[in-house]
């Protein structure tokens, strides 16, 4: 199986790692390793079908894109703990909801947190 995630981050011109950790972060702390977990599953959630039901994606969707201004602040304040730019972040959220291969990126990411634990 091809690795849609890695193409889609390729095709944008960024690094393979879907959350580069910047210079002056430890990948290998446990505290970034955790909130980049936090930011992982968003990127998951919003990958659900559009018939799924639960909230799960609404709030990811809100989390990544809203403009109000607590919501805001949290996005930024988990991007500065995990050590990656919200931006980027922002900027790949809206190319996996943009891509037509939602299912098979899902499952690469959630085959890659899951094996991060």
């Amino acid at each position: 199986m091809p690795n849609i995630l890695s193409e889609l981050i390729n095709e944008a011109g960024e690094n393979i790692e879907v959350l580069e950790v910047k210079e002056g972060y430890d990948k290998g702390d446990p505290c970034v390793s955790l909130f980049n977990g936090i930011i992982l599953q968003a990127l998951i959630d919003i990958c659900r079908d559009e018939d799924y039901t639960s909230s799960d994606k609404e709030e990811a969707m809100a989390w990544f894109f809203s403009s109000v201004v607590s919501i805001v602040d949290n996005f930024e304040t988990v991007c500065d703990l995990a050590g990656v730019e919200s931006t980027k972040v922002r900027s790949f959220a809206c190319r996996i909801l943009k891509s037509d291969n939602k299912k098979t990126i899902r499952q690469q990411m959630s085959y890659f947190l899951h094996e991060e634990i």
